[in-house]
């Protein structure tokens, strides 16, 4: 459906008026939006709402915003893009790489480094391809990772009985102490990360990533190979 500015500037004015409304109403304010909701369907909502004339108490507001707050993230040209999947996702990695990094602290290990001895420890033997398809990581960083951990000595590499060009790849026992003490502060990291939800909504996240990677593996450039 197509609007005037006119139309527009009408269809602004009563969602600036509805959300003054709920910001003068203390039975609305504070509520939450649940589901798969997000804060671009709300603009649409609001919208949704002024033409039909909906309640007041019809209309869920994002934890901690304000009516105004919610104005200005209909207004704001920045919203449209920091509200697309891709920036939101990788704003979401280097969210996920920080708070691993400071959990991790003095032990100085990258998240790719502890991929690489985490999968290590439950699939010993496997070589650098196969950590690579795993892992979906590209071959040129597997090599580098992969050199890195043999220099610090955390693990070692030996050539296949049965393929003389393939070289099986096995923690030391230095690359399994580490791994263990590495253990509760990757466990803080997750926490921290699932902590912003509540427990129905950290199964939904969980569930919703899953179902996207699975959906893309194939269309990117280094699927992974479960």
């Amino acid at each position: 459906m197509h609007f005037t500015a006119n139309a527009r500037e009408d269809v602004l004015s009563r969602q600036l008026r509805l959300i003054r409304t709920l910001d003068s109403t203390p039975s609305n304010r504070g509520l939450a939006i649940t589901g798969n909701s997000e804060y671009g369907k709300v603009a649409s909502f609001v919208g949704a709402v002024s033409f039909l004339g909906m309640p007041p108490t019809a209309y869920p507001r994002p934890e901690g915003r304000t009516g105004v707050e919610m104005a200005t993230l209909q207004t704001d040209p920045l919203e449209e893009l920091y509200r697309r999947p891709g920036f939101m996702i990788r704003r979401m990695h280097q969210i996920s790489v920080s708070v691993f990094l400071e959990e991790t602290g003095k032990l100085r290990v990258t998240n790719r480094q502890w991929g690489i001895l985490f999968l290590l420890t439950h699939r010993p033997g496997i070589d650098q391809t196969t950590v690579a398809n795993l892992l979906g990581l590209d071959r040129s960083t597997t090599a580098m990772v992969v050199k890195n951990l043999e220099d610090d000595g955390l693990l070692v590499r030996s050539m296949d009985v049965r393929d003389r060009r393939r070289h099986s790849l096995q923690l030391t026992g230095s690359g399994k102490r580490l791994l263990s003490q590495l253990a509760e502060p990757a466990r803080r990291a997750q926490a921290r990360l699932l902590s912003v939800f509540t427990p129905r909504e950290r199964a939904l996240f969980l569930q919703l990533l899953d179902k996207f990677t699975r959906e893309f593996n194939e269309s990117t450039r280094i699927p992974i190979n479960r």
